[in-house]
């Protein structure tokens, strides 16, 4: 049976691969996708071409966040207030307000996506306010919630002891969909480099925890490397001014964000990739990143922070190079250029069919079918 499913979520959709993707499923799958966008008209446009209906609510971003996120709420509302959808997504808890709201009106499942530990964000390490409003958010709106989405099975054990067990939980991974890795120079390209120069990638948000002035630290310990961060974020102009006070803008750059459909090009033109989640918080600590399996399908090895769910992952399969929580400099810059040697890119390579091919996106299907049968 053909189900309309509506996506709410207070993000610039373009860039969020984790809604794209579900989307994509679901539309695989013979569903109606409605994607409640806070982006740009670009985005809106990207939505339709992917098949899915778009309802775009303008948001100013330079306000605070809890301006934002009461005007949202009210939009949205106001918006689909008069639609009638089977099933509504909450795809952060900064949407499930309204999204609670609306199945009320509509007599709507709901299921949100707890994609983090929302009660222990990395972004609010040390603003205590602000996580108290979010947690008492979150915990108000449980009582409409039918299924919760989590992105690693060490998130449903937690959220079982601390938010809520009666709820059924569904673990869907942050997983791209297979593709082969391109031959691709965009990196290089687009800031001048040679071609011998060794191109270090940070794709994701830019935000406190996330280990990038160690990184950039690391980076200039290494001979002919550099380090490309893609993103934007809250701790953006804190990275652009640490780059030019020691004088690292030649071997650290940031650049632009680019649609979700484009990520692929790029990662496939680096060398190695980077995740040093700091463990701030719960749920950085038990964070499981798309970017650890984006890096591994476009064929390109990653160091990551020793962290419960990633080395989980890593035990098992050689995708990514541990470094201790610490995120020594010298240790990172050492993991980094061991992914540049011979050795470790042959046994990698020896292994990446079988890699990108069980951490793909089409490998959850079957999961996400169930989340919404009604």
């Amino acid at each position: 049976m053909i189900k309309k499913i509506c996506f709410i979520g207070l993000f610039d959709a373009k860039t969020d691969g984790r809604s794209l993707n579900m989307a994509q499923a679901l539309a695989r799958l013979g569903h109606e996708v409605t994607i409640v966008n806070s982006g740009d008209t670009t985005t809106s446009k990207i939505i339709r071409e992917s098949g899915h209906t778009c309802i775009n609510i303008a948001v100013d971003l330079r306000r605070k966040l809890r301006y934002i996120w009461l005007d949202y709420q009210r939009e949205v509302i106001s918006k689909l207030k008069k639609l009638k959808f089977d099933v509504i997504l909450a795809c952060d808890v900064y949407s499930l307000g309204a999204a609670s709201k609306l199945t009320k009106m509509m007599k709507s499942m709901l299921v949100y996506d707890s994609r983090e530990i929302y009660s222990a964000l990395g972004s609010l390490h040390g603003k205590d306010l602000q996580q108290y409003f979010i947690t008492l958010n979150e915990k108000m709106n449980l009582k409409r919630v039918n299924k919760i989405i989590v992105s690693g099975d060490l998130d449903s054990e937690y959220l079982k002891k601390n938010l809520t067990s009666k709820v059924p939980y569904y673990t869907v991974m942050n997983l791209p969909y297979s593709r082969p890795k391109i031959e691709s120079n965009v990196i290089r390209e687009k800031f001048n480099l040679s071609a011998d120069t060794k191109v270090v990638l940070y794709q994701g948000m830019l935000m406190k925890g996330r280990g990038l002035i160690n990184a950039i630290q690391a980076v200039a310990k290494l001979e002919n490397a550099v380090l490309c961060i893609m993103g934007v974020g809250s701790y953006r102009h804190e990275i652009q001014k640490f780059i030019e006070k020691n004088n690292y803008s030649k071997i650290a750059f940031i650049a632009d964000p680019v649609p979700y459909g484009e990520l692929h090009l790029w990662t496939c033109s680096a060398d190695t990739g980077i995740l040093l989640f700091e463990p701030v918080s719960k749920s950085y600590q038990l964070a499981l990143p798309n970017k650890l399996f984006e890096y591994c399908m476009a064929g390109i090895p990653s160091v990551a922070t020793d962290l419960p769910a990633i080395k989980q992952i890593t035990e098992r399969d050689k995708i990514s190079l541990l470094v201790s929580k610490e995120l020594d400099i010298t240790e990172i810059a050492t993991a980094i250029q061991q992914t540049f040697e011979a050795e470790f890119r042959n046994e990698f390579n020896s292994n990446y069919s079988k890699y990108s091919s069980k951490y793909c996106y089409e490998t959850q299907y079957d999961t996400i079918n169930e989340i919404f049968e009604l």
